[in-house]
């Protein structure tokens, strides 16, 4: 029977879950429709604040304009989503 070096397997797994943790936080932020709309166009358009804050949070561009050159702060009628949106994307300082 062969002996295993410790820890072995299980830094190999710990890369694997980050990897898939790092893809999935791309697509979440970066991905795209068939319109060129990210998931923080939907949120905005949704009015889900609490989805908006979470993928600004995770690293969402909120400058990525789809292809009618629409930004999500322009495709939502909620002043709060569009407040939080301005007030993430003004430079700080």
């Amino acid at each position: 029977m062969e002996k295993r070096e410790k820890g072995g397997c299980g830094n190999e797994k710990k890369e694997k879950r980050k990897e898939r943790s790092d893809w999935k936080k791309r697509e979440a932020t970066v991905g795209k429709d068939n319109e060129g709309q990210t998931a923080l166009h939907y949120a905005s358009a949704c009015e889900f604040a609490d989805i908006v804050e979470l993928l600004l949070n995770a690293g969402a561009d909120p400058s990525i304009k789809d292809m009618e050159g629409s930004l999500p702060e322009e495709v939502t009628e909620s002043s709060a989503i569009s407040s939080l949106l301005c007030n993430y994307t003004a430079p700080k300082g």
